[in-house]
């Protein structure tokens, strides 16, 4: 698998986000638990381009300027690789135990990978 994008990272985070924040007390602990992990693991990743885009604001207010770098870190990419088939993995079975239409809707954006 090749490195993943900065954007497919945070459709993940989403996706991981609407479990966390609908479903997480219908799961069990050590699903749970996973979940919290994943999110920890790709929050630190989307946090820092976050951080960067800030800083970079603080330098330069020209919103050219701005709009660019912030598609050059949607589409960086990063070695993340094992990480997010893992996450893949974990989402496709959560949404199968859930059953719930919307999040199979979400799991539909995954169709990239």
């Amino acid at each position: 698998m090749k490195n993943v994008t900065m954007k497919q990272l945070m459709i993940l985070e989403r996706i991981l986000l609407e479990i966390n924040t609908k479903y997480k007390f219908q799961l069990e602990f050590s699903d749970a638990y996973n979940l919290y992990k994943f999110l920890k693991d790709i929050g630190s990743v989307t946090n820092y381009m976050f951080l960067l885009q800030d800083e970079f604001r603080e330098q330069n207010d020209n919103i050219e300027d701005l709009k660019e770098y912030h598609n050059k870190l949607m589409n960086a990419e990063v070695d993340f690789n094992e990480e997010s088939e893992n996450i893949i993995y974990f989402i496709n079975l959560i949404v199968k135990f859930l059953d719930k239409e919307e999040l199979t809707e979400l799991v539909n954006k995954l169709k990239f990978w």
